[in-house]
């Protein structure tokens, strides 16, 4: 007799975001003393839209989230969390995209620049 075996549903999603081109950008302009200002303005805007439940780790132009799910998740529940989710990471494009177009404005250098992300589904253990 075979036992049947139990599906886990994920606890957790983790979140890689990170600013694509930084680093090349960063080097080109001559606002470089403007740069820790915007990078704590690009953490302002996870921080505000990741706040609930989760971990944040700030990684230079780039952070990790995680995110806990409620235990008892169930496949609707998952999904409608995930869907939350992506509404965030679209939100989280748009400010940023308002900070860089706010740059370009305010210090005169083009700021063309866009998040990368990576989002993973996770069972955290206990």
């Amino acid at each position: 007799m075979e036992m049947e075996e139990k599906k886990t549903i994920p606890n957790a999603v983790v979140m890689f975001v990170d600013i694509r081109g930084f680093s090349e950008w960063s080097n080109n302009i001559e606002a470089w003393q403007y740069i820790e200002e915007f990078i704590g303005e690009f953490f302002d805007i996870i921080k505000r839209n990741f706040n609930e439940n989760s971990f944040i780790k700030e990684l230079g132009d780039g952070a990790m989230i995680v995110k806990e799910l409620e235990e008892r998740a169930n496949k609707d529940t998952l999904e409608e969390k995930i869907k939350e989710i992506l509404d965030k990471i679209d939100h989280v494009n748009e400010e940023f995209k308002g900070l860089c177009d706010r740059f370009s404005v305010d210090h005169g250098y083009r700021t063309d620049l866009r998040l990368g992300w990576s989002v993973v589904r996770e069972q955290l253990k206990n």
